[in-house]
């Protein structure tokens, strides 16, 4: 890490309302909101990180999120961004949303080499969301993502199981083999639940199972593994090397779901990435609570080293964007043009920003 130092960063927390709301077992959101870093360091670069915490989702709160960032915030100019960053990770295990929030910035300002422009375009393969209950409307849902070219469909489960079942098996049969089902409980169901949702799930058209009961609880997690006919993949219950370790170790599930903002930033996201493979296990890659900023670095990061179809598509649920440059979706794909460097529209970020504090 270079020894240029951090000159002045300022913090906002930002809430942009969604197209429409974004419902899962954990909470139905109508804004996203999100902290966002703005690091300036002394040599001139500039760069943006952002952090959105979703309560019930992790033990941070916004709340604390937002004063651990100022704390730090106010601490760090003058700092080189080495020793920033030493300072910061060793906060990773307690608070790894407020040390993704500042460390993605300073790296992006560092010009992390995998954040650079590329000479060739970038296609990232994404998911599409299937959010109607209703028949009808599921049909139009379905239809219209696969005219865009979504080759994999993301649906939320976790209620009934009856249910689930009934609607995912509705889904499955309006697909008819043109795409692949993601199913995702968000930990919503008990454990007894989620083995028998699992168990009674069509092989053939079903990528995987993820999180089908509470974070934390790995005997529930090997059982629903066991129980179920398709890959199981860990989300909630994953945020250090500790936890991915441990899923390899008992084997309670074959993939594993990371997002940048639990990993600690840039760096650490594709060390997490590598140990996912080194112990044998998948890595699916993505934040659909996220904004452009966070999306668009893990992108970068899932050309190189991810294969399977991202989560990446936040910012495409946001009545506004943060770029200037937009990100675009064409045939089911996040494309990171050649050439393309994010411009940050900052009087969109100001627009959307509830509260904003600058320490220099």
């Amino acid at each position: 890490m270079s020894m240029s130092t951090v000159q002045r960063i300022t913090m906002r927390r930002v809430s942009i309302p969604l197209n429409r709301p974004y419902w899962s077992m954990i909470s139905t959101l109508y804004a996203l909101d999100t902290l966002v870093a703005e690091v300036h360091l002394d040599d001139g670069g500039v760069g943006y990180g952002e952090a959105a915490i979703v309560n019930g989702y992790t033990h941070e709160t916004p709340e604390g999120g937002w004063r651990f960032c100022l704390d730090h915030a106010a601490r760090l100019p003058g700092v080189s961004v080495g020793s920033a960053v030493q300072q910061l990770a060793r906060c990773r295990d307690t608070q790894s949303h407020g040390v993704t929030c500042l460390v993605s910035a300073m790296e992006m300002a560092m010009g992390h080499r995998l954040l650079q422009s590329a000479p060739r375009e970038r296609r990232i393969p994404v998911v599409g969301a299937v959010q109607a209950h209703e028949a009808a409307d599921i049909q139009r849902e379905v239809e219209q993502l696969l005219r865009d070219g979504y080759q994999t469909l993301k649906v939320k489960v976790g209620t009934n199981v009856e249910d689930d079942l009934r609607r995912v098996a509705f889904i499955r049969n309006v697909a008819a083999g043109r795409a692949t089902l993601r199913l995702d409980a968000n930990q919503g169901f008990s454990p007894g639940d989620a083995c028998r949702f699992s168990a009674q799930l069509p092989a053939e058209g079903i990528e995987l199972f993820e999180q089908g009961s509470r974070a934390g609880d790995w005997d529930a997690a090997l059982a629903i593994r066991q129980a179920s006919t398709v890959p199981t993949m860990l989300d909630e219950s994953i945020f250090d090397l500790s936890d991915i370790d441990r899923a390899a170790e008992l084997k309670a599930a074959q993939l594993i779901k990371l997002k940048l903002v639990k990993c600690g930033g840039v760096d650490s996201l594709v060390a997490c990435l590598s140990r996912i493979r080194r112990l044998g296990m998948d890595a699916i890659l993505g934040n659909g609570v996220a904004s452009d900023i966070s999306n668009w670095m893990e992108a970068c990061v899932a050309d190189e080293c991810v294969e399977r179809t991202g989560e990446m598509n936040g910012f495409t649920r946001l009545k506004a964007r943060l770029f200037a440059n937009p990100l675009q979706i064409e045939e089911g794909c996040l494309v990171v043009p050649a050439g393309y460097y994010p411009q940050v529209d900052i009087d969109a970020l100001n627009a959307h920003a509830v509260d904003s504090q600058t320490f220099a």
